[in-house]
């Protein structure tokens, strides 16, 4: 639901109205890489829990910010569809494993109470 959501989104939003995301959400991505970093010695759970939330919206507006930018590809005459599928299948996969600890952590902290 999140996916197709988010892709419509994109579709059916303005021309070129979601390509500044390019560089902002590439530097989230590197901030969060570097939390990731400090949370392998740090070990804090809740940094954790951050770092999963953080990278699924991160992840959601890659979707939209990938969807435009292949349509704006195609308009352009780019029509290496196999590499725009890899593209959008790479941010489902990371929003499956997004979900996928969160729910894990839900389902954990359940069965201690």
């Amino acid at each position: 639901i999140v996916f197709v959501s988010f892709t419509l989104t994109a579709l059916y939003a303005e021309r070129r109205s979601m390509l500044f995301l390019g560089s902002i959400l590439t530097t989230a991505l590197s901030a969060l890489f570097f939390l990731s970093m400090a949370n392998l010695f740090f070990r804090i759970p809740t940094l954790a829990l951050f770092s999963v939330y953080a990278s699924l919206v991160i992840s959601s507006l890659f979707v939209m910010y990938d969807t435009q930018l292949i349509v704006e590809k195609k308009r352009l005459g780019d029509s290496d569809f196999i590499w725009h599928s890899v593209d959008l299948f790479m941010d489902f996969i990371i929003i499956f494993k997004d979900l996928l600890i969160i729910l894990t952590d839900k389902e954990k902290k359940k069965r201690r109470n």
